[in-house]
């Protein structure tokens, strides 16, 4: 017998599918008193996204369908392609709750756009750089050695993220409000960091 709880919530299932939530998102909600509101305004968000991004596969489909063949730039349409298919599944992840669509497609464009040992020498020098500012936290964050550091670790944050200030700013709030999993630093070593960049400005 179908118990009107059941009922309910089997709705809530076709609704929740219906708007695009995974099978693991939707059995979160499922039976939880949780906000749905607001998972539904994040869920709209990304939905609004989509739709952008059909609408530019649709008009790239358009330029290749006008185009002579051998104008066809297929790895500009292989790194797009990419882009979409990375944006999409930062969107399953932590990162959806932190960051907008359009800056997780901002990520997705900046690992396409770097060769794996690019990728992996940022990642060394950031650990690098992160272990020279461990070992002096005890220092004055107004010393001139703080404000050398604050100043190279601006460096490659510009260097890594280019002209992306939506998406430099995004980061840098993550960080600063701790809602980044096992993030490379704690906050002890940020506070110190946003306290010698002052002395940049």
């Amino acid at each position: 017998m179908v118990t009107m709880k059941s009922q309910q919530n089997l709705e809530r299932i076709i609704a929740l599918k219906y708007f695009g939530f995974d099978l693991k998102h939707i059995t979160e909600l499922v039976g939880k008193d949780e906000d749905l509101k607001q998972h539904l305004k994040v869920q709209q968000t990304y939905l609004v996204e989509q739709i952008k991004q059909l609408h530019h596969a649709n008009e790239t489909i358009n330029e290749l369908i006008a185009a002579p063949a051998k104008y066809i730039d297929w790895s500009k349409i292989a790194t797009l392609i990419r882009i979409y298919q990375m944006a999409k599944e930062l969107h399953k992840t932590w990162a959806a709750k932190v960051y907008s669509p359009d800056q997780l497609k901002q990520f997705a464009e900046l690992k396409t756009s770097l060769t794996s040992t690019q990728l992996k020498d940022i990642k060394k020098r950031w650990k690098v750089l992160n272990e020279k500012v461990k070992n002096n936290l005890d220092k004055d964050p107004q010393s001139p050695l703080a404000r050398q550091l604050a100043k190279e670790w601006v460096d490659l944050v510009t260097e890594q993220y280019g002209d992306r200030e939506d998406l430099k700013n995004a980061v840098c709030m993550a960080y600063k409000n701790n809602q980044i999993p096992s993030a490379p630093f704690d906050q002890k070593l940020w506070d110190w960091l946003e306290q010698a960049s002052k002395s940049l400005k």
